[in-house]
């Protein structure tokens, strides 16, 4: 296992992969093989003292994916990383080691393969009924065929289905439907049992005793074997009283020349039996026609006046013994434990009824069934270690009429998936392995096409299944996948990706640092579910290494590397392109790292990069400066080292960036802040490209963008300048303080332009408002007055009421009054703090700020708003500019 490795063996130079020491894990492919939910996780050595970078190439479509490269304390130059490939879609994926000596660059490689999870297993799973059964016996069966795989797992469902099986059969014969028995689903029942190894000790079971041996008994004697010259009988006799004339003849010769029956109307005729041999009956009357074995078995029965009967070779027959052969009842009657005498002229009897294929090969059996029938006999003679040259005749027929897309037969998914599933077993029977075209493209078909199999038809899922058996196994994946332990605790995840429930898990640490670490346990974790677990360190412990094996039914789901330290540990992520304008840019890192500072430098092996001073590193994101020697437009690549320290030691991490390069910024804009206090004209700023390129540039507001109309993306042509207008649709009755980001942008760099709105209403509102009142006024005058001769007492109520309503319409403009001022107040403080907090973004120094605050804001208002909002400018205190 992967922990006795790690502690016992001195790694070489050369990439190692970890994995589970599971029994799930097969030797069938030339290259490791993973599933899609898997992680990889891999050591690179170097012999030499050189920092090594991994990284994941996939040979689909030449995508590229850097690993973090974790120092593996257990060596003196190796790595280890991991990765899961569910975030990676590929087939065929390349673990790379790549290192740089003396100018050069080396790399080291190794191929595996990905197959894609399958959900079959789990489909079958969900629909056994609560009583064991899958919707009748032979679903059943199927059903047992696939779990089989998986028995540890699923031993309570397999031992549920095999008890319902036992209580459906007939209760007489012990055979399937339990009325009437039907050989061939019988024999197919067999079969699958026998494909579900129940065979030797597993036949303890009682329910798999009774189950597996009866029937087996009961196809032994089914079957049409007899001893070559046996005395057989042809017994006849007449149903009517009157003379009946009978000619008997056996392979072409006249049994009796005495064509009449005697009186007793009865007659027996006697042969010695042989293989394919037939027997006629001809008579002028209905006779009753008996053929009975040298046992005295009675093999035929028949009323009529013309018979042909061909004696069966030793095969099996559709319904009972001494019918003709039927070829898939004979096939899957075989799996059975018979005499080998028996199997030996069974199989004799099949190699007779060879056809020659169309165009190569042999096949056997005939119609649709014929690939079942010629899969299952070369099936059983390749378990039987022969050799004839007949053999490899029906696995070239089979190969032959393999589909295009990699299945056998024809008609809908379900169709295809049990010949397939036959072809497939053969294939292996026979040395092919899952390296093999026809095996791949099998299996390729199976896991395209599983999502469109019949969820209740257990025998096309079972079948497919077999087929992509190799493509589900329990397993589990952890978060991080290196555990490194600098904490007295840690905590991991552990998350189960595939459709098993996991019981009774187990875990341990490796020898070394078993005694330094404990972890508390849960011992299930169900399909697609998560379980968080705190790892706790020793207080004397020492530094270590080795591995976190997770066990189910004592049988390994996860090999997890874990690195107990106090030595400090950085890796580090780079991005796949970085973008430099000018001479001068940043190169943005994401690191994992222990609990340590660390401070970083770089160097570069290209002598027109460099990388001044340092970083502190104190969190998961930190930055590179990048400067060039002069100014270009290029892309390249360039391969450097990042050395970063702490606690007095030194970790060095290897750095391949890609970097596209640009003469300088690719676009300017004038001017870069506005005020805006008008709302009848537009505002118009000039773009201008900078570079020998056309350019998309994206136009976006972070806020009152619907007050403007413009475009939001312009396309400049190489050093093209552009006049860009923002339609002013601002409301002429609206009062606002306040600030918006106009943002540009273009090759991954955005710039700002700011724009303080400062809109008061307009005067304007208010004349209209008085002129609208005094008409009103003057009308309600005259009719006041008018009214006074009329209505003494109601002009007086008149006019009380409209002095009550001129003292309303003062109050309320007071009241509004008010209400402006201390809106604008407020909008103006958030106006000078959201101008101070621009400058401050555009590197202004303080002494410019406070120029600017104060050409457009009182000092005492400036002072306020900074005060409120916790920022201070120590250049207020310097005496205040002229007002522009």
């Amino acid at each position: 296992m992967a922990p006795s490795l790690a502690m016992s063996l001195s790694y070489q130079e050369g990439i190692h992969l970890i994995r589970p020491d599971s029994k799930y894990i097969t030797d069938t492919f030339t290259v490791p093989e993973y599933l899609t939910v898997e992680d990889v996780t891999f050591i690179s050595c170097l012999e030499e003292e050189l920092p090594l970078r991994n990284s994941l190439l996939c040979l689909d479509d030449n995508s590229f994916e850097d690993l973090e490269s974790i120092p593996w304390p257990g060596s003196d130059n190796c790595y280890v990383s991991s990765y899961n490939l569910e975030d990676f879609e590929c087939e065929q994926l390349v673990l790379q080691a790549e290192y740089t000596k003396e100018g050069e660059n080396y790399k080291m490689t190794r191929t595996i393969r990905v197959n894609k999870l399958s959900k079959v297993l789990d489909r079958i799973v969900d629909t056994q009924y609560s009583d064991g059964g899958w919707r009748d016996p032979l679903s059943t069966a199927y059903g047992i065929w696939s779990l089989s795989y998986f028995r540890d797992i699923y031993e309570y469902e397999i031992n549920l289905a095999m008890a319902w099986l036992k209580n459906d059969r007939n209760e007489e014969q012990k055979c399937w439907p339990s009325a009437p028995c039907n050989v061939e689903l019988s024999g197919n029942i067999l079969a699958l049992l026998t494909l579900s190894n129940y065979t030797g000790e597993l036949l303890e079971d009682p329910d798999a005793r009774r189950v597996v041996n009866d029937v087996t008994n009961w196809f032994e004697k089914l079957q049409n074997v007899y001893r070559q010259g046996d005395e057989w009988t042809l017994a006849v006799e007449a149903v009517n009283n009157d003379t009946t004339l009978v000619l008997a003849a056996y392979d072409a010769v006249v049994l009796d020349e005495n064509f009449t029956l005697p009186d007793t109307g009865h007659k027996n005729y006697t042969f010695a039996a042989k293989m394919d041999s037939e027997i006629i009956v001809i008579s002028d009357d209905n006779v009753i026609v008996d053929i009975y074995n040298g046992d005295g078995e009675d093999l035929l029965d028949y009323q009529g006046d013309n018979l042909s009967y061909t004696i069966p070779g030793a095969c099996w027959s559709l319904n009972r013994k001494g019918e003709p052969c039927d070829a898939t009842t004979s096939m899957y009657a075989l799996f059975a434990e018979i005499d080998e005498e028996n199997r030996e002229i069974a199989y004799e009897w099949a190699r007779t009824r060879l056809e020659s294929g169309a165009i190569l090969g042999a096949y056997f059996g005939d119609g649709e069934d014929a690939i079942i029938d010629t899969s299952l006999y070369a099936y059983h003679l390749y378990e039987e270690d022969g050799d004839e040259d007949y053999m490899r005749g029906l696995v070239d027929w089979l190969l032959y009429v393999q589909n295009n897309e990699g299945s056998w037969g024809q008609g809908i998914t379900d169709e295809k998936a049990i010949p397939t599933s036959y072809a497939v077993l053969s294939l292996f029977a026979a040395g092919f392995n899952r390296t093999s075209e026809p095996i791949r493209d099998a299996e390729a078909w199976a896991s395209d096409n599983e999502d469109n199999l019949t969820t209740n038809n257990t025998a096309a899922l079972s079948s497919a299944f077999y087929v992509l058996k190799h493509h589900a196994r329990p397993l589990l994946v952890s978060t991080p996948k290196v555990i490194v332990i600098d904490d007295p605790q840690t905590t991991i995840e552990l998350f189960n990706p595939t459709t098993f429930d996991l019981h009774d898990l187990e875990y341990s640490f490796s020898e070394g640092i078993d005694d330094d670490l404990s972890i508390e346990t849960k011992e299930e974790i169900d399909a697609h579910s998560y379980r968080r677990l705190k790892i706790t360190r020793s207080a004397a412990a020492r530094e270590g290494f080795g591995f976190l094996t997770v066990s189910n039914l004592g049988d390994s789901v996860a090999e997890i590397p874990v690195i107990l330290t106090d030595t400090p540990t950085i890796n580090v992520t780079v991005p796949s392109v970085v973008t430099v304008f000018g001479r001068k840019g940043e190169l943005p890192l994401t690191a994992q790292k222990s609990a340590h500072t660390f401070v970083c430098s770089a160097s570069w092996s290209d002598g027109e990069l460099s990388s001044p001073g340092s970083s502190r590193v104190t969190g998961e994101r930190f930055s590179v400066p990048l400067e060039f020697t002069q100014a270009l437009t290029k892309e390249d690549s360039y391969s450097g080292t990042l050395t970063c320290t702490a606690a007095g030691k030194r970790v060095s991490v290897p750095l391949t960036v890609y970097v596209e390069r640009y003469v300088e910024a690719p676009l300017s804009i004038s001017p870069s802040d506005l005020i805006v206090n008008y709302t009848d004209r537009d505002v118009t700023l000039r773009l201008r490209n900078n570079l020998d390129r056309d350019l998309v540039v994206s136009v976006s507001f972070d806020r009152y963008g619907s007050y403007f109309g413009f475009s939001s993306q312009v396309v400049l042509d190489p050093n093209e300048e552009y006049n860009f207008t923002l339609t002013n649709n601002l409301p002429s009755d609206l009062n606002l303080t306040s600030e918006a980001l106009l943002q540009f942008e273009v090759l991954g760099r955005t710039e700002v332009v700011s724009l303080l709105l400062d809109i008061t209403e307009s005067p304007a509102e208010q004349e209209r408002l008085l002129a609208t009142l005094l008409p009103l006024l003057v009308v309600i005058l005259v009719l006041g007055v008018a009214g006074y001769f009329g209505w003494k007492f109601r002009d007086i109520l008149i006019a009380e009421l409209n002095k009550l309503n001129v003292w309303r319409v003062r109050a309320e403009k007071k009241k509004e009054s008010k209400r402006i001022r201390r809106l604008k107040e407020t909008e103006q403080q958030q106006a000078i703090i959201n101008l101070f907090n621009i400058m401050k973004f555009q590197g202004k120094d303080e002494k410019e700020i406070a120029q600017r605050l104060l050409s457009n804001f009182s000092r005492e208002d400036v002072v306020s708003a900074l005060e409120q909002s916790g920022a201070r400018l120590p250049s207020l205190e310097e005496e205040e500019p002229t007002k522009a």
